[in-house]
């Protein structure tokens, strides 16, 4: 008896899982997609980008900024049809996992979680 009621719980588990989905879109509009065409990552082929960020001046213009295994990217996003690569800056230390962003005032602060772990600091006032 214990048995059947086991099969039973797992049975439906597995059905109320699947009509469970992660991370599905609600009220949001894809806009566009954009990747380093030089981007080479042989060694690591799941871990291609990490960490995004965002941020916005007092003129309206937007920036998305993220991070990969050796670079920091700043993409504008005035027009979210079509991103802009401004910048893509080496990171201080290289093949790093992940890096982390956060922005205060025209600044962005990028850390990484490297074995010399850095923190680099960008001016987005230029």
């Amino acid at each position: 008896m214990m048995y059947i009621r086991k099969i039973i719980f797992t049975i439906l588990l597995f059905l109320i899982v699947g009509k469970l989905q992660a991370q599905q879109s609600k009220n949001i509009l894809f806009q566009s997609v954009w990747d380093d065409k030089n981007f080479i990552n042989s060694n690591y082929p799941d871990q291609k980008y990490s960490s995004c960020w965002g941020w916005y001046d007092n003129k309206g213009n937007e920036c998305a900024i993220f991070g990969s295994r050796n670079y920091t990217y700043f993409l504008n996003i005035n027009n979210p049809k079509n991103p802009v690569l401004v910048l893509r800056e080496l990171g201080k230390a290289q093949d790093v996992i992940w890096r982390e962003y956060r922005t205060y005032g025209n600044y962005v602060y990028a850390v990484n979680d490297g074995a010399d772990g850095s923190l680099q600091i960008f001016d987005m006032s230029k």
